[in-house]
């Protein structure tokens, strides 16, 4: 069901945002709220610059609520206080998520809160590396078995440091793709997800049964 992100080439919406073939491009798609710490993203996307200084930054997603826009507001001055004027694209809200992850190198999800995060399935289908939040459902959404670094959300520095090692070593962003289309591929297509489910169904229906 989610391996369509996995085919899908991001050309033009590099295009659009006026990336270069060779730009590094670092991602978030989430709603516009502090929940989702898009603050977090960009005092990550500051160090990152310094190590990187041909790195762009592309914030997908848009406010929800009226409550929201004062939260896009300090966003905004904030990326005119860190200087990444430049650097920073506020993409809004996108209906072509496939083609915008496939036009990103690394996928980043500072969420101080988060269950089961489907666009961080997507991103993996996608072959994206991910550093994501090691809170709550997140970490059962990518595992812990190399297709992304799980992180303390309000550590921008050790988010930074994750990014850059991603970006500076193509076989670790390599490998971590790889994993993360296995595990879409083996956990979350819909086959293996019927075939897992009816597996766990049959097992408590025998423990019922033996009772």
């Amino acid at each position: 069901m989610y391996l369509v992100f996995a085919v899908e080439t991001g050309d033009r919406v590099r295009k659009e945002f006026g990336f270069d073939p060779a730009t590094p491009v670092v991602g978030l798609a989430a709603r516009i709220t502090s929940m989702k710490g898009q603050d977090v993203f960009l005092r990550m996307a500051a160090l990152v610059k310094k190590q990187i200084p041909a790195a762009r930054f592309l914030l997908v997603g848009s406010t929800l609520h009226p409550s929201d826009e004062l939260y896009l507001l300090e966003l905004q001055r904030l990326v005119l206080d860190l200087g990444l004027q430049r650097e920073t694209i506020f993409g809004g809200y996108r209906e072509d998520m496939p083609d915008t992850l496939a036009a990103m190198d690394c996928f980043v999800h500072p969420s101080r809160r988060g269950a089961f995060v489907s666009v961080l399935i997507e991103a993996m289908a996608t072959g994206l590396p991910i550093v994501a939040s090691d809170v709550d459902g997140i970490p059962e959404c990518v595992g812990r078995d190399g297709a992304a670094v799980l992180l303390p959300p309000d550590d921008p520095g050790a988010w930074a440091d994750a990014v850059v090692g991603i970006l500076a070593d193509q076989r670790l962003a390599s490998r971590m793709a790889e994993r993360g289309r296995e595990r879409v591929s083996r956990l979350l297509d819909i086959g293996p997800l019927a075939q897992l489910t009816a597996e766990v169904l049959e097992t408590v229906y025998q423990r019922y049964h033996r009772q």
